[in-house]
């Protein structure tokens, strides 16, 4: 006679568990994203890098040395002055809350585990380590959420009395194609930043407080000489790859080799590169391109370039980097009225640079700073006095992203006709 299903034999199934794949503790994070932007800055920082008290966030900034240096004459009589050189950029706290909650049922019926007597049951999975989970999933999303969050000046610069200001900082404050580096400082696309961390860039002596900024004007996988129309002050670099050539000697800054104590170390060794899905795939084509011979592994050719970089510099894919929406939509900054995603090619933004960007980052002077009593702290235990069965659990985060050296980062992006085309 033909069989039948398991499900038809009542006793075994009435009388039999299922098979668990894997540990109370393991329940597969599909919440998570595929990178995360904070992860670079934090690897390799100690504890007096990431985490500070205070009221607010601030250090020195030395832009200008005021040249008192002359050349003269044997016996020559001089001016004597003292430049006042001392300026600080000051990011304010912001706060982050999230929490779990669960319920007296929830918590006392799902464990622990009785595995002999009359309490006998099956913990298949750990109520408190799911909770846990989907807390901490949350409260990492949101801050690489805000991360790539579209600046607002009224939001994330404004500390008057009376502002309502709650977001920290995010990307394009610090690193942007506006001029300048003000982020919606041309056209109507919103609030223009006139001021960074208090620092007014177009002010007497601040002219280094805004990121490099370059641009590339081709597609092509293999070399390509510039042939476009130049932007006023931008290089124009051909291929996406001789647009990291100009770049990296915008960003890499080298002291002189006598006094060291009293400049910055180079460190081009920490730096990174960060773009979407397409400016990753295009670089990697890019290199694929100009190479005369295959890697070969395991007895066959492999086409994935093992550790993609460029001089030793890493780079990195951002998921954030495929939908934010950083950049003008009109090539012509006065004409532009809104800020969209690099892969936006709607009619009305025909003019903007259609294409990945790519940001060339130096995380010892962009970080997060997380306040050293609340980086994910958990809070007291809350119980409403109308559900004595419930119980909530408050978890606090205090930090911002700050930017010591705008000049030390870089953004090399498209030109209007570089991509005819844009998949992310």
């Amino acid at each position: 006679m033909a069989g039948q299903q398991l499900t038809a034999y009542l006793d075994l199934v009435n009388r039999t568990g299922s098979g668990i794949f894997s540990t109370k503790e393991e329940i597969v994070n599909d919440a998570v994203k595929n990178t995360y932007g904070i992860s670079p800055f934090l690897r390799g920082k100690g504890i007096n890098e990431l985490f500070k008290g205070g009221k607010n966030i601030t250090d020195e900034w030395f832009p200008d040395e005021g040249t008192t240096a002359v050349t003269h004459l044997p016996g020559a009589t001089f001016s004597w002055s003292s430049p006042n050189t001392s300026k600080y950029w000051t990011a304010p706290w912001r706060f982050v809350m999230d929490h779990m909650s669960f319920i007296d049922q929830e918590d006392d019926l799902n464990g622990p585990e009785q595995m002999t007597g009359m309490g006998r049951f099956q913990q298949v999975k750990s109520m408190m380590f799911g909770k846990k989970q989907r807390l901490m999933t949350s409260v990492m999303n949101k801050m690489d959420n805000l991360f790539f969050a579209e600046p607002d000046y009224d939001l994330m610069e404004v500390t008057t009395s009376g502002s309502t200001a709650t977001e920290p900082y995010s990307l394009g404050v610090f690193v942007n194609e506006y001029t300048n580096g003000q982020f919606n400082g041309a056209g109507s696309a919103g609030t223009a930043f006139t001021t960074v961390e208090g620092i007014n860039p177009t002010s007497s002596g601040n002219t280094k407080w805004k990121n490099q900024y370059a641009t590339y004007d081709s597609s092509a996988l293999t070399a390509t000489a510039a042939s476009g129309t130049a932007i006023t002050g931008v290089h124009n670099s051909g291929d996406a790859i001789a647009g990291f050539d100009d770049m990296i000697t915008r960003v890499q800054f080298i002291p002189p080799t006598s006094f060291q104590e009293y400049f910055e170390r180079p460190e081009v060794d920490r730096m990174f590169i960060a773009t979407s899905r397409t400016g990753y795939n295009h670089f990697m084509a890019s290199t694929r391109a100009r190479q005369s011979t295959w890697v070969w592994t395991g007895g066959g050719n492999n086409p994935n370039i093992g550790g993609l970089n460029y001089m030793g510099i890493p780079i990195h894919y951002w998921q954030g980097l495929d939908a934010a929406t950083l950049y003008p939509n009109h090539r012509t900054l006065g004409s532009a009225d809104n800020n969209v995603a690099e892969g936006n090619s709607g009619a009305a933004n025909s003019n903007m640079g259609l294409g990945p960007r790519y940001y060339f980052l130096h995380p010892k002077y962009m970080l997060p700073v997380f306040h050293d009593k609340w980086y994910i702290r958990f809070r007291e235990k809350i119980t409403p006095s109308d559900q004595p069965e419930a119980t909530i659990v408050p978890v606090s985060t205090w930090y911002n992203f700050v930017c010591r050296s705008r000049q030390r980062q870089g953004l090399l992006s498209p030109l209007a006709n570089a991509f005819a085309a844009y998949t992310n």
